[in-house]
């Protein structure tokens, strides 16, 4: 995931894997900002280790990206960084979510905090909600929605809450799909029959211009999707150019 800096007005990338990166997986642990012109490296004193699948969100009221867990070379990581636009710095909270990767942070503005849900470890998924509140990592105590795994989330400004789509397809579980909104104590499931079908590695983001949550693309086997569906704050519908115009 690369979220947006909104203070410095640029996109931040952390590592990932492939063909040049080091170690068993092959994983990167460069750091990249785009500021809608070019990629800038960003070189710092601080590294956190090569990884790919880790949570990231940027903390509007800190000024900061926090990064979370994601898949190492071996095992799963239970780190909290930050980056402060110059440095990578190391968070040692006193409790910490478990070890996991697929887990999405969203920035909850609303409440000045940043909300992490489930995840993945081999053989088990997750639906368990955590807020860092830039110090600290607390458990929230509400029952856990039924949605569990990967989560793919962001924040939605007209409506001031989270919304989620959460993809599960592991450990020999049919495929599923369920979409659910955060109100800063508690998940809302928001399935209905209009829902996308079940999907992997999606794209959402909120569009502050059209006032809607933007989902595009995924992967459902056997081939990549190319829709584009809009959430309006209450239900999903697959966009359409001649729509959109």
């Amino acid at each position: 995931m690369a979220p947006y800096d909104s203070a410095r007005h640029v996109i931040v990338l952390f590592g990932g894997g492939g063909p040049t990166g080091t170690g068993v997986a092959l994983l990167l642990n460069d750091t990249w900002t785009w500021d809608g012109a070019r990629w800038t490296e960003m070189h710092r004193s601080h590294v956190p280790d090569g990884r790919f699948r880790a949570g990231m969100a940027f903390d509007e009221r800190r000024g900061v990206t926090t990064m979370f867990g994601g898949e190492l070379a071996v095992g799963e990581s239970t780190q909290t960084w930050t980056w402060d636009g110059a440095d990578w710095n190391l968070q040692k909270p006193a409790t910490s979510p478990t070890a996991r990767h697929f887990a999405f942070m969203a920035y909850d503005a609303l409440h000045g905090n940043t909300v992490l849900f489930g995840g993945s470890m081999p053989g088990v998924r997750l639906n368990d909600t955590w807020t860092w509140d830039g110090t600290s990592w607390t458990k929230q105590a509400g029952a856990p929605p039924v949605a569990s795994g990967w989560s793919y989330m962001t924040y939605d400004s007209a409506a001031k809450q989270i919304v989620a789509v959460v993809y599960f397809g592991l450990d020999n579980h049919e495929p599923g799909s369920y979409t659910m909104t955060w109100d800063g104590t508690r998940w809302i499931d928001r399935n209905s029959a209009t829902d996308p079908s079940p999907r992997a590695d999606v794209g959402v983001a909120y569009d502050q211009v059209t006032r809607q949550v933007v989902l595009y693309g995924a992967f459902d086997q056997p081939q990549p999707l190319a829709e584009t569906w809009v959430w309006d704050g209450s239900t999903w519908s697959l966009w359409s150019p001649a729509a959109g115009a």
